[in-house]
């Protein structure tokens, strides 16, 4: 945990370099947001891991029509996209 966090951190740091922007805060202030992402990544991997793998095996459980199937799995996808979008974006 430590030490994604730390890479957490360094890549925040390089964030801020090409981007220009200046690091205001200080040690803590940025290994709290640190800690916080590398939680979420953590929690994160296993909800996409399920969307990829293990929905599509409960929805045929399900028995749902062909329709219901298709909208669901591209409401997966869906959902997929946004999830790997946002974490970058909240770094």
């Amino acid at each position: 945990m430590w030490a994604s966090s730390r890479a957490v951190q360094a890549l925040m740091r390089c964030l801020n370099a090409v981007l220009g922007g200046r690091e205001s805060h200080g040690p803590i202030g940025t290994r709290l947001p640190a800690l916080l992402y590398t939680l979420a990544a953590i929690a994160g991997v296993p909800v996409l891991l399920a969307l990829v793998a293990a929905f599509p095996v409960v929805l045929e459980h399900l028995g749902r029509g062909r329709v219901a199937r298709a909208a669901v799995s591209v409401a997966r996808w869906a959902a997929l996209v946004l999830f790997i979008g946002v974490g970058p974006a909240l770094l």
